[in-house]
């Protein structure tokens, strides 16, 4: 008889009591709460909502058709970033964990710069391997106000 030992998290089996230990000290602590007003990832979606919720709205200007996304600048192409295309503001709306892996959490953002008519209020993301949301220490009062609306909405697709 082999004896087996398991991650109290996610249930993974090893070999040595060590490996299942260090498995379950894995765990990700969530840098930002629910509530954090965030950015995370601009060209995301499509805006036709709020111009309020952009960041970098000043910056790029509003163009004729509020769908589309900033032209092409002339240094480097469309990069999909806050240099050639919209930043929103993001309220982290739900931390969750990954069904696959419950060691990883999920950080639920939405916004209203996109009404979600378009396909999307907003999106998914983690610490690891893709768009970490960084705080804005001192968001604008209005959105901190607009976000409270949003909070609990969870995403079933990354950012």
């Amino acid at each position: 008889m082999k004896i087996l030992y398991q991650c109290e998290i996610c249930k993974e089996l090893y070999d040595t009591k060590h490996e299942a230990i260090l498995c379950e000290e894995k765990k990700f602590e969530p840098t930002v709460k629910v509530g954090d007003i965030v950015f995370a990832r601009a060209g995301f979606g499509w805006f036709d909502g709020d111009e309020r919720w952009i960041i970098n709205f000043k910056k790029l200007g509003m163009y004729t058709n509020p769908g589309f996304m900033p032209g092409k600048t002339k240094n480097h192409g469309n990069c999909f970033g806050p240099c050639c295309t919209y930043l929103p503001y993001y309220v982290v709306t739900a931390i969750t964990h990954d069904k696959r892996d419950p060691h990883e959490v999920y950080y639920h953002l939405a916004t209203k710069f996109m009404t979600g008519k378009q396909g999307y209020q907003g999106g998914y993301t983690h610490d690891e391997g893709h768009w970490k949301p960084m705080v804005i220490r001192v968001p604008p009062p209005f959105i901190v106000k607009d976000s409270k609306s949003l909070i609990g909405m969870e995403f079933d697709w990354l950012l």
